[in-house]
């Protein structure tokens, strides 16, 4: 059976199976432990770590959404972030309290809502604009790292493959995964079932992330009249490249 006959009749299976409803995210068995099933067909579960692990260290640019849930805290992130500099989207350390982040190479500059700004005591700055400079020695700057791809994919790269497995997958955005999942972890990997090693997901107990549009132009213009930014800034928090 080709390939694509395959895939078409696991993409039957997962619509059939979640016919009793839920969304799009619903978790659909489609792979078992068993390493050679399609649509890696003949490949560990190391070796898809492997093709996936280059394809996101190849990839320009990504859309990222991220959920951290803590005990009572819940942060949120909607990001496209590009190695070349560029990212623009909006952060929510606190449920309610969001901030728009715009990067262009060293510059950046944010816009808050009342109650992120009150919450962090930045007086001075309109509620939802204008634009405003980050500086180096701001509490923006440690947000900053949200516009670097190694911030959402560093440590999901260093996944331990020794005894990782190959699990069920979810329909993330509407792309059919597999799942890879360390025997002694709790974390889980999604990558495309189209055979691409795209990385389309991660979760375990705290975090959520969902990737796409990987390699898609991300363009921002900078607000006129803003200052220019430091490369301290830009590099405030977590010590990471682009």
């Amino acid at each position: 059976m080709a390939l694509r006959t395959r895939l078409l009749t696991l993409l039957v299976a997962v619509l059939l199976a979640g016919c009793g409803g839920g969304g799009s995210d619903s978790g659909a068995a489609v792979l078992s432990d068993t390493p050679d099933l399609v649509p890696y067909e003949g490949m560990q579960a190391a070796q898809v770590f492997g093709l996936m692990r280059t394809s996101v260290r190849q990839a320009g640019s990504v859309h990222v959404r991220m959920e951290s849930v803590n005990g009572g805290d819940r942060l949120r992130s909607d990001m496209r972030v590009s190695r070349d500099g560029v990212a623009s989207g909006w952060f929510e350390p606190v449920q309610g309290q969001r901030a728009e982040l715009l990067r262009i190479g060293d510059r950046a500059w944010y816009k808050g809502n009342a109650q992120f700004l009150d919450a962090r005591g930045l007086t001075g700055v309109t509620p939802d604009g204008p634009w405003t400079p980050v500086t180096d020695d701001g509490y923006v700057a440690s947000y900053l790292n949200y516009t670097k791809i190694p911030f959402y994919t560093g440590e999901l790269l260093r996944t331990p493959q020794k005894n990782l497995r190959k699990v069920e997958g979810k329909v993330l955005g509407g792309q059919l995964s597999i799942g890879l999942r360390p025997r002694a972890g709790t974390g889980t990997l999604y990558v495309s079932a189209d055979g691409s090693g795209e990385l389309v997901g991660y979760q375990d107990d705290t975090f959520t992330y969902r990737f796409s549009d990987w390699d898609e132009p991300v363009t921002a213009e900078a607000p006129d009249g803003s200052g220019a930014n430091t490369q301290a800034g830009i590099q405030a928090g977590t010590q990471v490249g682009n």
